[in-house]
């Protein structure tokens, strides 16, 4: 990654919400399909420690780096198969003792198998939003149901506003959306977080 690249979407941080709040469904579906991978990468960088780690085993040989996309797995007596297409396109096989699922949680909302989820889904209390990563919520957090009413002192915050947000699983964002809930409950007006400009580390 650039550096250039990881300023950038720090630099965004502040106004990444209003931006994704300002796609079109479309936009956002052809965002997450093509440029979502990426940006998750440059957006949540390794630890230089741990990048320490790697780059050293790396170079001595204890570990690959093997770009591609999983076609399937397969289980032997001894190993677990990976099937995988490169980036050009073959596909390749790999061996390997265990595998450890790496891409993060379930993106689809209506498919994860929590049962409060599933519950709250079934008795209509909450509903999917428009891509189907999370909980439609109103302005102020509160979980909309399927009739899209606010149901009682039920709110959302956090991965759950992930397909309405975008950016919502840092430290800021989680801030902003704890105090506006706070306040929603104690019935105040909204009050303005200062928006402060974020430069991480970056590899």
């Amino acid at each position: 990654m650039s550096q250039n690249g990881a300023i950038a979407v720090d630099r965004l941080r502040p106004h990444t919400q209003k931006l994704w709040k300002s796609l079109s469904i479309e936009d956002k579906r052809t965002f997450l399909s093509k440029y979502s991978a990426l940006w998750n990468v440059t957006r949540h960088r390794i630890a230089p420690p741990i990048h320490n780690v790697m780059t050293d085993r790396i170079d001595k040989g204890t570990l690959q780096v093997v770009a591609g996309k999983i076609e399937s797995l397969a289980t032997t007596e001894r190993s677990i198969d990976v099937r995988y297409r490169d980036q050009l396109g073959n596909v390749q096989t790999l061996s390997s003792d265990f595998v450890v699922n790496c891409t993060g949680p379930e993106t689809k909302f209506s498919d994860l198998k929590i049962p409060l989820f599933q519950n709250l889904l079934t008795q209509g209390l909450v509903c999917a939003d428009d891509l189907d990563m999370g909980i439609r919520v109103d302005e102020d957090f509160a979980v909309l149901n399927r009739s899209l009413e606010r149901v009682g002192n039920l709110f959302a915050i956090g991965p759950l506003l992930k397909g309405t947000l975008w950016e919502t699983i840092a430290v800021p964002e989680l801030r902003g959306q704890a105090m506006r809930v706070a306040e929603v409950m104690l019935d105040q007006m909204p009050s303005s977080l200062k928006e402060e400009n974020v430069i991480e580390y970056w590899i």
